[in-house]
């Protein structure tokens, strides 16, 4: 297994520094998105080798390409949504992931109205169907390249996008599979990675601790437990389980730190489901651990820069 960061959660730094922090590390790859381009799809051959240049000189891989999709999942009926301007759009970044040399582009999966709109209709099946057809036109057209759909919270479970991938065959479908909103979302990660481990492109690897307050509240039908999110090794991911069952089942993917940590913007501390992570340290401060943590559970082989005689 390859040992990587996402850089969604790391400081704003250029990525020239996220190569040099990446290769100090020793980690395999690194996961990018969208603004870490200075480009669009119009760049030129040179401008895409620049940027390719940046991580291939320090031995780094782009292994996941985050596309700029959210745009496309507006909060409608899922019956509303435009699915030929979603392929179109699809397409078109899916071809400048290929061309950034990344094996794997990540899509936002649509969640329902967060408020919990009554009057919306919405079909899982159904949108689940039309999302797995036109990623799939969008991979054939980017050969070399696998779209993943990242389970979350009010949004598809791992269950169901692992059901997607597989009916669309594995080649060109996957999943960024989180194993804390697994928890969150009462699905057992180690038995999804038993069942599903063809399907999982990466794991997007974080944490969540059990908060005491009012913890296991009754309201006489069900039990509510509430979640917070913690330093990876330190919550209930059964991560030594996971990753050895991932193991045994034949995954040779990228295990890559996926901090909840916002400091791409000041401004905003509280995240939308209203969580605060500053009780957390920031991404650059957990980073080694995470790395040094994985590398005791077999993940990645060499050693960091600062260690070596």
């Amino acid at each position: 297994m390859k040992l990587g960061f996402l850089q969604g959660g790391m400081p704003a730094w250029t990525n020239e520094e996220i190569a040099r922090r990446a290769k100090d590390l020793a980690c395999d790859g690194v996961g990018l998105g969208r603004r870490n381009l200075e480009f669009g799809a119009d760049s030129t051959d040179e401008q895409i080798a620049a940027f390719k240049g940046i991580f291939s000189d320090a031995g780094v891989e782009i292994h996941n390409f985050g596309a700029d999709t959210r745009p496309l999942w507006p909060h409608i009926d899922s019956d509303q949504i435009n699915w030929d301007e979603a392929e179109i759009t699809l397409v078109a970044a899916a071809k400048l992931a290929a061309r950034v040399g990344s094996p794997s582009m990540q899509v936002t999966v649509q969640q329902p109205d967060p408020e919990g709109n009554k009057s919306q209709k919405w079909d899982w099946d159904d949108y689940l169907e039309n999302l797995g057809r036109v990623s799939v036109t969008a991979a054939k057209e980017a050969p070399g390249l696998r779209l993943v759909f990242q389970n979350h919270i009010n949004s598809a479970n791992a269950e169901q996008l692992c059901a997607m991938a597989e009916k669309r065959g594995v080649d060109k479908l996957g999943v960024a599979f989180s194993p804390d909103h697994c928890i969150v979302m009462q699905e057992n990660p180690v038995e999804i990675a038993e069942r599903h481990a063809a399907a999982i492109q990466h794991v997007t690897m974080a944490d969540r601790k059990v908060v005491q307050e009012d913890l296991g509240k009754f309201d006489g039908r069900y039990y509510y437990v509430r979640y917070e999110c913690s330093i990876v090794g330190e919550g209930v991911v059964p991560i030594g389980r996971l990753l050895e069952t991932l193991e045994g089942q034949g995954f040779d993917g990228y295990v890559s730190l996926k901090w909840e940590w916002l400091t791409a913007d000041p401004k905003r501390t509280i995240h939308p489901e209203g969580y605060n992570w500053q009780h957390l340290p920031p991404g650059d401060v957990v980073l080694g651990p995470y790395c040094d943590l994985m590398r005791s559970y077999g993940v990645g082989q060499r050693e960091p820069v600062a260690d070596r005689a």
